[in-house]
C-alpha cells in the first residue's frame, strides 16, 4: 500500500471558507455566493476534478518522456455529470478531453491515451472505498 497521505482542512467561523494544507502547500476551498459561501476558492467537487486533471497531464507527460516525444504544453478539461445511483449513493459521468501542441502520430497518440487512462487518480476514483468519519 501507498504512503499515507494527510490533509487538514480548517473552515473559517460563520463561513464556508476553509484552508486545506499537506504540510507544504495551501489551497482555499469554497462554495458560491448562491449555496451561502463568498466563492473564494474552488468548491470540493471542483477540487476533486483539479486533482484528477493534474494527474492526467503528469501521466501524459510522464509517458511523452517515456516515448521521447516532446508535447509542449498539455491541457485538460474535465466536466462531470452526476445523478442518483444506488440508495443514497450518486453515480457520476466525467468527461476528460486532453490536448498538447506538437502533432503526435496515431500510434504515440494511443499509447499516450492509454497511459492517461491508466493515471493513479484515475484508478483511484474507479476503486472502492472505505470512509471513515470520526470526531476527536
Amino acid at each position: 500500500m501507498a504512503i499515507p497521505k494527510t490533509i487538514t482542512i480548517t473552515n473559517k467561523v460563520n463561513s464556508y471558507e476553509s484552508h486545506i494544507t499537506n504540510g507544504r502547500h495551501t489551497v482555499t476551498a469554497d462554495e458560491p455566493e448562491d449555496l451561502g459561501g463568498t466563492d473564494k476558492g474552488m468548491d470540493p467537487v471542483d477540487l476533486v476534478l483539479a486533482g484528477l486533471a493534474e494527474c492526467k497531464v503528469v501521466t501524459v507527460r510522464a509517458k511523452a518522456n517515456k516515448l521521447g516525444v516532446e508535447l509542449g504544453e498539455i491541457r485538460a478539461t474535465l466536466s462531470i455529470e452526476t445523478g442518483k445511483g444506488e440508495g443514497r449513493s450518486l453515480a457520476s459521468n466525467i468527461t476528460v478531453d486532453l490536448d498538447w501542441d506538437t502533432e503526435t502520430s496515431e500510434e504515440i497518440t494511443e499509447k499516450i491515451m492509454g497511459a492517461a487512462g491508466r493515471c493513479y487518480v484515475h484508478r483511484l476514483l474507479q476503486g472502492s472505498f472505505e470512509i471513515s468519519t470520526t470526531k476527536k
